[in-house]
């Protein structure tokens, strides 16, 4: 296994650490792409050299959102920039319109106009109730005695 990790290694991409594999192992080529897949093609030097670049790549962009997070004249630049991109490209006319009211509301105009009944308790606690509230007893007010 090491000699075959030595040999993938060793190649410079996917297609000559096949070639060899068959060469140096007698290995079908069914057999020597099994293997490749096994993700061991990415020890090739191409592939090392993709992921040494790879790395390298995110070291840079960790350093400038490093960089981003310390300056908040970058973070308040880059909002900047991104909401001019917004309205860029999704601008657009107004739909509705924004008319002044005809006259003024007064508080009289937030009032239900409807029937009620005002109650003051003996502790002069005062409530309001809308006439629904109240059933009509249909005997003329004179409670039970008024059914006899």
């Amino acid at each position: 296994l090491d000699e075959v990790v030595r040999l993938i290694r060793a190649s410079q991409n996917r297609d000559e650490a096949r070639a060899q594999l068959i060469e140096r192992f007698d290995f079908t080529e069914r057999q020597a792409n099994a293997i490749l897949d096994l993700r061991l093609y990415q020890l090739t030097g191409l592939e090392r050299d993709k992921l040494n670049e790879e790395y390298l790549e995110l070291l840079k962009k960790i350093e400038y959102l490093i960089s981003v997070l310390a300056s908040e004249a970058m973070v308040r630049g880059i909002i900047k920039d991104e909401l001019t991109e917004i309205q860029k490209n999704h601008k657009s006319e107004r739909k509705t319109r924004i008319v002044a009211a005809e006259s003024e509301v007064q508080m009289e105009d937030l009032i239900a106009n409807e029937e009620v009944i005002i109650t003051i308790s003996q502790d002069d606690y005062i409530k309001r109730m809308p006439v629904d509230t109240f059933r009509e007893q249909r005997r003329g007010g004179q409670g039970v005695t008024g059914m006899q």
